[in-house]
Order: C-alpha cells, then sequence, then structure tokens
C-alpha cells in the first residue's frame, strides 16, 4: 500500500481523506454476492460464445487478481477506484468506480474486452470482426445485494448472433455462387 498523503478525523473518520496505490501481488476472490455477479457474466458470456459449454462451471468460484497496481482515494466516505483487474479462465475483468462506505452502495463500471481465444479456429473472420471491443457491464445497488445491468450482455449476445448469421449467409452465398458458376 503506497499512500499518497493521508488525513484521519478522529472524532469523524468518514471525513477522511487519502489517495494511493494498492498494489495486488495475486490474490483470489471468491463465494462473495459481487464476484458471484461477475462469475454469472462470465458464464454467460462464455455460453454465448460456446454454447456447448453452457449449464458446466468452466469459471470455477473464484476471480484471480494477476499482479498489477490499483488506485484508489477516499473521500467524504466515498471509496474510488481504478484499474482493477480480475480474471475467471478467458474473461478478464476491469473496473472502476466506488462505494460509499456508510451504506456500502456501489456505482461500478466494468470492461470485459472480447478474447480471441473464445473463438474457435473455424470463428476467425467472426473474431476479427470484434476484436479490440469491450462488454460494458454496470453494477449497482450494494455490496451485499449487487444489480447487475444486463443489457451490455444481450446487446452483446444480439451482435455476436447477427454476425455469426450473416457469415453463415455470406459463405452460404458463396458456396451457392460458386456452385452455379460452375454448373454454367
Amino acid at each position: 500500500l503506497r499512500l499518497e498523503g493521508a488525513s484521519v478525523p478522529l472524532f469523524s473518520p468518514l471525513a477522511t481523506r487519502t489517495e494511493g496505490t494498492l498494489a495486488i501481488h495475486g490474490a483470489q476472490i471468491g463465494s462473495g454476492p459481487l464476484a458471484r455477479q461477475y462469475l454469472q457474466s462470465a458464464r454467460q458470456l462464455g455460453a454465448m460464445v460456446d454454447p456447448t459449454a453452457a449449464g458446466g462451471d468452466n469459471y470455477g468460484r473464484w476471480l484471480l487478481l494477476p499482479e498489477h497496481d490499483v488506485a484508489f482515494a477516499v473521500r467524504d466516505g466515498i471509496v474510488s477506484h481504478g484499474g482493477l483487474t480480475m480474471t475467471a479462465q478467458s474473461f478478464v475483468l476491469t473496473t472502476q468506480g466506488h462505494v460509499r462506505i456508510e451504506d456500502q452502495a456501489i456505482d461500478l463500471d466494468a470492461k470485459i474486452p472480447v478474447q480471441e481465444s473464445w473463438f474457435k479456429k473455424d470463428q476467425q473472420s467472426l473474431a476479427a470482426k470484434f476484436r479490440g471491443q469491450a462488454i460494458p457491464i454496470k453494477l449497482s445497488g450494494t455490496l451485499s445485494q449487487p444489480k447487475l445491468d444486463s443489457q451490455p450482455l444481450q446487446a452483446f449476445g444480439k451482435q455476436y448472433v447477427g454476425t455469426a448469421v450473416k457469415g453463415l449467409l455470406d459463405k452460404g452465398q458463396q458456396e451457392v455462387q460458386g456452385l452455379l458458376e460452375k454448373e454454367a
């Protein structure tokens, strides 16, 4: 933990002001409501890109935190952070946002970058269409009862399926055109 200054009023601890960097050398997070929401997101995405894996517990019960630094600040009873990275298999999740100390209300934004490893070898053209994209995830509620906004996951699912179907139709059209030209 590297602090860049701290002010902690003894009779009003919620008025604490500090900022710094938390150096994570490796950790596991699991079993809590927030971790379960993130793992559920990974499971949903996994089922979208590989329906044969749906229903399994391929993502375990733990989020892994690789070695990295997380900037944080505490001001007026709010803990803010940026750049917290967690993984579940091939899913990487980076968060930023804040938690109010008094009522544990959360306002977190997460991003899951689309990974080429999600796609099978015969889906490389599909993978190319999603290269560089990240799926945004919004969490609100409290630490004990987080609420995940599932709309971005649904939007990605629609985009993924639409792109896959278009790719199949284009491939089928090319094959039919090739057969027609061959017959002609």
